[in-house]
């Protein structure tokens, strides 16, 4: 299946949602920040990047904008989350290139849907 990266700072939902994905058959790598997260964008392949926007060190929509920013990481499917109701983030994550956008807490049907659609467009973009 596909390798996930999770930058999501609230570790209890940080393991719900790699466990859900695993449970797919998806290998996940798991970091609580925007700072990691590119360390690990830079030196790993990865078919898809869910990014919480609030973290320490560096937020989801920074980490989103430098992720565009890389010829190397440009078009890599990014799904973001966030615990808030304003719409101002989801418009900003829009804005910054986000693929998606989900709201938590996110159900595993959302979730799976979400992935899926995202990597199976990106493999027919190949």
């Amino acid at each position: 299946m596909a390798k996930i990266l999770i930058a999501e700072d609230h570790f209890p939902n940080q393991r719900l949602i790699s466990y859900r994905l695993r449970h797919q058959g998806h290998s996940v790598v798991g970091v609580d920040n925007g700072v990691d997260a590119l360390e690990h964008i830079q030196n790993q392949v990865f078919d898809l990047a869910i990014l919480d926007i609030g973290m320490p060190k560096m937020d989801g929509i920074t980490t989103l904008k430098h992720i565009r920013a890389e010829a190397k990481t440009r078009f890599l499917p990014v799904i973001m989350l966030t615990a808030s109701a304003l719409h101002q983030q989801e418009n900003a994550a829009t804005s910054a290139g986000a693929n998606c956008f989900l709201h938590k807490p996110i159900s595993s049907q959302e979730l799976n849907e979400a992935v899926d659609s995202l990597i199976l467009k990106e493999n027919s973009d190949r």
